[in-house]
């Protein structure tokens, strides 16, 4: 049998032609001795022909040693003759040689999806790569996969392989890329506190944020109009240029209810009035203001504190005053209560104007020398009472008898006055009249 082999650079491709005695028998069997069957080769390729068996007696054609330095495809043709034993066998052997220097152009990679925000990334991403290559074609590119750092302008390295094993390397084309929140610093008020650190009507609060990256676009406001609440708190958030957004809150203390209203009490005196009051528990302080009923004189704070009482002095007898008592708890809010007095020398109890809802106890000072007194007693401008006690005092009952008729402790205004009287009640002989005084039933 007789073998021509062919050795072409750093693979050896061999043909086996099989030469039986009859030249129509002839057969071609190609074959790669490494098993790999690279078609292409990306360095110049030498051919070597190597004859079995190999005697002196063979004639060949086109076999020699050749080099082959030309990129794409070369054909070679080897013809060997065995001279002996006759008659001469010939076989031919064609081969072809590829050959591809050139590493792959263009090659490029860019995001295989759209930004995710206003021109940035916020997730993974993929950045596959793509090129050219007019000899032995693309084998493979790469895909880069990307999660981070942060960063702008961001590119990365992938290639592309022809199927030479050529290899291109390019920088991918620049992209944004942001997954981190940004971070909420805080919240900032539409106004400072109403009152000793409290707000006491709807506040609004504007959240700020930083972001090391795509920047803040924009922070939310939150509006909070109760309900009462000394660590209330209102939630919101920021968002980067990148989309990622991040909540936060802000606390703060809120009290828009008005206290209850505080219960007052005044005691006419002469030249003076003694104004009393008892408040609600989360009351904080009071504040009284004085004004005359009548004359349009504006009003004056007479007292701020946080007592119960307060006695207002240097007052003229006689003149009907305004006292406002207004309580204010620890927000700020108030409510106030208006009552009225007139300061007077009178002894007569209860003093002008009291309010009563129960039948009172009228008493007066003593006269030195009086045997009894007379009291009479005057609703609506008839008179419904006259008494002669001896003592100072009388205690009004809710019905009694007065000139034949019975009387009850009805709604509405009373006036009352006092004599002393002298010597034997039959006597009629009366002093000075020691004052009149007035009281209010209620229901």
């Amino acid at each position: 049998m007789k073998r021509v082999a062919v050795l072409a650079g750093i693979i050896a491709a061999m043909v086996a032609i099989a030469a039986p005695q009859s030249a129509a028998a002839n057969s071609v069997d190609a074959t790669c001795n490494d098993g790999s069957c690279v078609p292409w080769f990306n360095t110049d390729v030498t051919v070597a022909w190597d004859f079995s068996p190999s005697t002196p007696d063979v004639t060949s054609s086109d076999c020699g040693v050749t080099s082959v330095t030309t990129e794409g495809e070369s054909a070679l043709d080897c013809t060997a003759t065995w001279n002996d034993p006759p008659p001469g066998e010939t076989e031919d052997h064609a081969i072809t040689v590829r050959i591809d220097k050139t590493s792959p152009t263009d090659v490029a990679g860019a995001p295989d999806r759209p930004p995710d925000h206003n021109g940035w990334y916020n997730h993974a991403l993929s950045v596959p790569f793509s090129g050219t290559d007019a000899l032995s074609g693309i084998s493979t590119c790469t895909a880069v996969p990307y999660s981070g750092p942060d960063g702008s302008a961001i590119s990365v390295m992938g290639g592309c392989t022809d199927n030479a094993t050529n290899t291109t390397s390019a920088a991918s084309s620049a992209f944004n890329y942001d997954a981190t929140p940004p971070s909420v610093t805080g919240a900032t008020a539409d106004r400072p506190p109403d009152h000793d650190g409290w707000y006491n009507h709807p506040v609004s609060f504007t959240f700020q944020g930083t972001d090391a990256t795509s920047g803040i676009a924009g922070c939310t406001t939150a509006t909070y109009s109760g309900p009462v609440d000394p660590t209330a708190s209102v939630a919101g958030a920021c968002t980067d240029n990148a989309g990622n957004a991040a909540s936060g809150a802000q606390s703060f203390k809120y009290d828009d209810a008005r206290p209850a209203a505080a219960r007052v009490e005044v005691i006419p005196g002469n030249h003076s009035v003694d104004v009393s009051w008892t408040v609600p528990g989360d009351a904080a302080g009071v504040t009284v203001s004085r004004s005359p009923q009548s004359g349009g004189a504006p009003a004056a704070i007479v007292y701020s504190g946080s007592a119960s009482s307060f006695l207002d002095t240097g007052l003229k007898n006689g003149v009907k005053y305004r006292y406002a008592v207004t309580d204010q708890d620890q927000a700020g809010n108030t409510t106030t209560t208006v009552i009225r007095a007139i300061p007077t020398g009178s002894s007569l109890r209860p003093f002008v104007g009291t309010v009563v809802g129960a039948p009172p106890l009228l008493t007066w000072k003593k006269i030195k020398g009086a045997r009894y007194y007379n009291l009479q007693l005057f609703f609506g401008g008839k008179k419904v009472l006259s008494i002669w006690p001896r003592t100072a005092q009388v205690q009004l009952k809710p019905r009694w008898h007065f000139r034949g008729k019975t009387y009850a402790l009805a709604t509405g205004h009373y006036r009352w006055y006092v004599w002393p009287g002298f010597g034997p009640p039959s006597a009629h002989r009366y002093g000075k009249r020691i004052g009149r005084s007035s009281f209010r039933v209620t229901g």
